[in-house]
């Protein structure tokens, strides 16, 4: 079984990269830093496997704040304050995104007398009927998230 998945926010970031490394004409050249704080480093090290020039430094382990040399800089969102302002000149503003979520785990507590109970109470029925038919869960989802940032020289339409 999957337990943490990453978010369909890791591969559409990964299309932006993809955009901005052709608009810069750097391709696959393009320096992109991914914060390796609470394993940051996959999936990006499979989707960023042929960019020569990416950096997996941990902020969190640095004993000061450095500013991150890559055109794209991808933080985990606890070190978000430590580094942000270092990048207000010269890159965008943060742009929050999932990095991984997964199932709530109200399930871990639940007795067997407790899962066999629901069976015969059609009235504990209405949660796993939301689930299967609806998909609707009866908490959110868990998540880890990220901010991406993309510096201010990456042109907006290709050189000519």
């Amino acid at each position: 079984l999957v337990y943490t998945q990453t978010a369909p926010d890791i591969p559409d970031l990964m299309r932006e990269i993809r955009s901005a490394g052709m608009l810069t004409g750097d391709r696959e050249k393009i320096r992109i830093t991914i914060d390796a704080t609470d394993g940051y480093t996959w999936p990006w090290a499979w989707y960023l496997r042929n960019y020569s020039k990416t950096g997996y430094p941990d902020i969190a382990a640095l004993p000061t704040p450095q500013t991150p040399d890559g055109k794209i800089v991808v933080l985990n969102s606890r070190n978000r304050t430590t580094i942000e302002e270092s990048l207000k000149d010269n890159y965008t503003n943060g742009r929050k995104i999932v990095h991984r979520w997964w199932f709530p785990e109200e399930y871990r507590d639940l007795t067997p007398g407790e899962f066999f109970g629901t069976v015969f109470k059609p009235e504990k029925w209405r949660s796993a009927v939301d689930y299967f038919i609806y998909r609707r869960l009866p908490h959110d989802l868990g998540r880890v998230e990220s901010y991406v940032y993309f510096s201010k020289d990456i042109p907006l339409e290709p050189p000519q």
